[in-house]
């Protein structure tokens, strides 16, 4: 399960280098994770990720990581995030969500403020950059606490939010 300052991210694995990972365009350090972490069990840049853990500052320190067999195509395949809004610029259509910066622009009635838990899903043309939201919820801190992670599903972003999106 994971707790309420919890971060995950779905998407693209940009680069690899040691014990760090960009996913996202988010820096990850793996030092943490058990095994071989430099080898991300076989992933390489390209394919698409599931990562979990906690942001410090502008990294996040992964205690779990799971390589998708698809490879991730920029633009076409599912990208996420779920976390929570560290900057809102309503007024440009965008959000910050765990250093990751959402387009809200194709998701209707959005009012999302700064600190609010929330699963992003969307796309991201170019890997690393801003990330197109076609789905933004709200997610209640009681609902990440029955989360596990450990599916290897693109659709697993789906099941944490649930139904109700904006």
């Amino acid at each position: 399960a994971i707790g309420p300052d919890s971060v995950v991210l779905l998407g693209s694995l940009i680069s690899i280098d040691g014990h760090t990972a960009n996913v996202v365009g988010i820096d990850v350090d793996l030092a943490g994770l058990v095994g071989n972490p430099g080898s991300l069990a076989g992933g390489s840049a390209g394919q698409s990720v599931l990562v979990h853990g906690q942001l410090f500052g502008t990294v996040l320190i992964a205690d779990q990581l799971e390589v998708i067999e698809n490879l991730h195509v920029p633009g076409a395949s599912t990208a996420a995030v779920v976390g929570r809004v560290s900057t809102s610029r309503l007024s440009v259509g965008q959000i910050d969500v765990a250093g990751v910066t959402v387009d809200l622009n194709l998701v209707s009635n959005y009012a999302f403020t700064e600190n609010q838990l929330v699963v992003v899903e969307g796309v991201q043309p170019i890997p690393g950059g801003i990330l197109l939201a076609t789905s933004v919820s709200p997610l209640d801190s009681s609902a990440l606490a029955e989360l596990d992670i450990d599916s290897t599903e693109l659709s697993v972003v789906q099941s944490i939010s649930g139904s109700g999106s904006r």
